[in-house]
């Protein structure tokens, strides 16, 4: 399957792990050094550090790490270029090493122990603290429903997209070929709620498919157990000789072809034209897929997933792994949708996605609002009709949200509006006497009058850090902090409730119950169709 994966940014500040007093030299590059490169051969005891090597970019390695289970999780990207990451225990604070252990001396120089001394793995850098890689898995259950999880070892959750499917690859846009039950190939902007699979005329019989390292060719098993090659989705199959038999193939990063056998053993070969070659040890599985760090999964027929680090190593089961048919690697968007959030009249919430905004607004039950924004994570701050506020630290269109009642005593009676300044941290909300209040985000209970902040029915936080209210007279104010004075925007009459948008334009509830769209605070209103009747708009990433 596909490899694919999402970067998230890097911190602006240095992040050094702990060295124990001892001082050591440290850099911030645009990338990070490597660690000693994996060996099937070495053991590694639990949080070990190693490198799996990219075969065809030595700058785009990845750090994997072993946790309690036994599964290697990619930590970041490395570049083998440079000189290797220095590992994060120094020598002095393991005072019980086992075989494999791993530290850093006082020179800047990384340790192994063999059991007997620890043995020099080379000169090392304490690097800034890299970007993160996400080791999100799509699943296609037993019964065909989609599935998720956004790490190795948690558990499945149950995705709405309600096509089924066998099998599927991520394309380099980040769309989906899905295989359905039919046995042709559906394409899927996401696996959400908002989006719905289109068939792909003629493209049938597959029982597994891929994607070869052009990023177009599609590689598949067909009915017969031979492999067939299409050139892109208006392609026709087309027979690779002497192909078969096997019942799944995956796309090596090397450019090399894996393929399950009828009974479960891996066989891999170079090239469409050469012949299969046993992997020795590989039963048994049913499908395969490779991580991006390099990594082999496969679903046993338990409908477990398991892992090996190369193809050498042994099967290792991901724990909470049962039970899929089908588990490829994928990028964060196929879960999360950007979307519109309306508060109706009688306060329940309905939700669009965006690029479903002029369709039919689509219920979420279980929570009431008179006002919300997106909070962190994926996470709602929910202003109740009681006016209390919620936690809601999860989102989703389907309403299985535990959402919690935050702790709050006096100071804003009659809450009517809130939303978060730029340090995340700090709630600023609009009173019933028309004033701003702050309080210190989830922790603090109590609400702190800001002076002379007068008078706004809504408040909404700008990227850039302007903070944008409603004027009582439904005309837009701007103020650069929360001390300074509100400014009129001219011609923004009249809306009392606004949200900015993930793409950066100003959503506004104009006094027909209707949302407005400006793509700046400058720029006129227009009207979003078949948006009415709401109270209030929000946006958030829903599933």
């Amino acid at each position: 399957m596909l490899l694919s994966i999402l970067l998230t940014a890097l911190p602006g500040a240095l992040s050094l792990h702990p060295n124990n007093g001892v001082s050591l030299s440290v850099r911030a590059p645009t990338s990070i050094g490597c660690y000693p490169t994996y060996n099937t051969g070495s053991t590694y005891p639990t949080q070990s550090l190693a490198t799996l090597v990219n075969p065809k970019d030595a700058t785009k390695n990845y750090v994997i790490q072993k946790d309690a289970y036994g599964i290697w999780n990619s930590k970041s990207l490395c570049d083998a270029t440079i000189t290797q990451s220095c590992f994060p225990n120094t020598v002095a604070s393991v005072t019980s090493p086992v075989v494999g252990s791993q530290a850093v001396g006082s020179s800047n120089v990384n340790y192994v122990w063999n059991g007997s001394v620890w043995v020099s793995a080379g000169a090392c850098i304490v690097y800034a603290k890299p970007p993160s890689v996400l080791n999100y898995l799509a699943g296609v259950a037993p019964d065909n429903t989609f599935l998720s999880k956004p790490c190795l070892t948690c558990a499945w959750n149950t995705l709405t997209n309600p096509t089924k499917a066998t099998d599927l690859v991520q394309m380099p846009d980040n769309s989906l070929i899905v295989l359905g039950l039919d046995k042709t190939l559906y394409t899927c902007a996401t696996l959400t709620v908002w989006d719905t699979c289109k068939n792909v005329p003629n493209s049938g019989a597959a029982l597994s498919i891929d994607l070869l390292g052009d990023g177009t060719t599609l590689i598949g098993v067909g009915t017969d157990n031979q492999l067939y090659t299409r050139a892109g989705l208006s392609g026709a199959w087309v027979l690779v000789s002497g192909s078969g038999t096997v019942v799944d193939v995956t796309v090596l990063a090397n450019g090399a072809l894996l393929g399950t056998a009828p009974d479960g053993t891996l066989y891999k070969k170079t090239t469409l034209s050469s012949t299969w070659t046993l992997v020795p040890n590989s039963c048994c599985v049913i499908r395969t897929a490779q991580s991006p760090e390099g990594s082999i999964l496969g679903v046993g027929p338990d409908n477990a997933v398991y892992q090996k680090v190369t193809l050498d190593s042994p099967w290792v089961i991901l724990p909470n792994s049962k039970t899929v048919i089908s588990a490829v690697p994928t990028s964060i968007q196929q879960y999360w949708t950007p979307s519109v959030i309306g508060v109706g009249t009688d306060n329940k919430l309905f939700a669009k996605g965006k690029d479903s905004i002029s369709g039919p607004w689509v219920p979420i039950p279980g929570v009431t609002a008179i006002d919300l924004f997106y909070w962190v994570n994926n996470g709602i701050i929910v202003v109740t009709p009681s006016n209390s506020l919620l936690n809601c630290p999860t989102f989703s269109a389907t309403g299985s949200n535990a959402c919690t009642v935050i702790p709050t005593t006096g100071a804003v009676i009659g809450l009517k509006s809130v939303t978060k300044l730029g340090d995340i941290s700090t709630l600023v909300g609009v009173g019933s006497d028309n004033r701003l209040y702050t309080r210190n985000g989830l922790i603090s209970d109590a609400w702190t009058l800001v002076p002379n902040s007068g008078y706004v029915v809504d408040i909404t936080f700008l990227e850039g850090g302007i903070l944008l209210g409603t004027g009582v007279d439904g005309k837009l104010l701007t103020k650069q902090s929360l001390t300074a004075p509100w400014v009129t925007v001219a011609n923004s009459c009249c809306v009392y409730h606004t949200v900015q948008f993930y793409d950066g334009s100003i959503l506004g509830v104009g006094t027909d119950n209707a949302i407005y769209q400006r793509k700046t605070v400058s720029d006129p209103w227009v009207l979003l169709p078949n948006t009415q009747t709401v109270t209030s708009v929000a946006w958030a990433y829903l599933k």
